[in-house]
């Protein structure tokens, strides 16, 4: 069975998401430090599906897993410019009924700047800004070394280039699964697809909650093993067919405390 590690995160299928669009407003007054609640003895508990996509001899290996992962704020501590930063220790596990196993430790919270921090694997992101305003962008990978390569099944890719983080929508209430979640904004992070690549990324946070919903899809191909190079009959494939490196993967919240 072949793995992959990057950002402590293993990729699955995505679950069905049911949503109902109302628009809503938030106060210029309202900063919107509730979508990334940081308190001690908080936690997330995450079902994470993922199709993870090796070229191999013959073919490209497709390994499709699932994730029962927990999120659990246990300390805090000051950066070198004085941020209070809270420590999350990730727990993991491949079935409900085995027990949990602490996989990493990363760290999250909010600078002098508004900027919602999250440092995992000597990477540092901004998943938001703050106030929470429809429309607003900000680059979110600005901390990450330009052209940087993360290995994914063994495969060196550029994951994070053509990013635009902006907040795409605020909605009253969105179902997921058998959950119902009040006051969401979706931030899309990447949208941008080609015949070699494609670059989609978005995520959901709701108020008072965090985190409730990830999708990305980072895939490469080179049109070689699915084509023989035949570029036409490429780009007619879905990227499920012809991608020849990178993942799918997305994450659905089931439990929070």
């Amino acid at each position: 069975m072949r793995k992959f590690l990057f950002l402590g995160i293993m990729a699955v299928q995505v679950l069905g998401l049911g949503c109902q669009r109302h628009e809503i407003e938030i106060p210029d007054t309202d900063l919107g430090y509730e979508y990334y609640p940081l308190e001690l003895g908080r936690s997330w508990v995450y079902t994470i599906d993922s199709l993870v996509f090796d070229p191999a001899a013959g073919g490209t290996f497709i390994d499709s897993t699932t994730t029962w992962v927990r999120e659990f704020v246990v300390d805090t501590l000051l950066d070198g410019s004085g941020v209070t930063m809270y420590r999350i220790e990730r727990y993991e596990r491949k079935d409900p009924g085995l027990a949990w196993q602490i996989k990493k430790v990363y760290a999250a919270g909010i600078d002098k700047n508004r900027q919602a921090i999250r440092e995992e694997d000597n990477l540092r992101f901004v998943p938001l800004i703050f106030p929470i305003k429809l429309d607003h962008s900000w680059d979110g990978n600005k901390y990450l070394a330009e052209g940087l390569l993360v290995p994914v099944a063994g495969e060196a890719m550029e994951l994070f280039y053509d990013w635009n983080y902006f907040i795409e929508s605020k909605e009253e209430m969105v179902s997921q699964g058998d959950l119902q979640f009040f006051d969401v904004i979706t931030v899309r992070q990447a949208e941008s697809e080609s015949l070699i690549n494609v670059r989609y990324a978005v995520e959901k946070y709701a108020r008072n909650i965090g985190l409730i919903y990830r999708e990305w899809r980072l895939l490469d191909t080179q049109c070689t093993i699915c084509c023989s190079g035949d570029l036409e009959q490429c780009g007619s494939l879905p990227w499920e067919q012809k991608a020849e490196r990178g993942f799918i993967l997305r994450q659905q919240l089931v439990e929070w405390e």
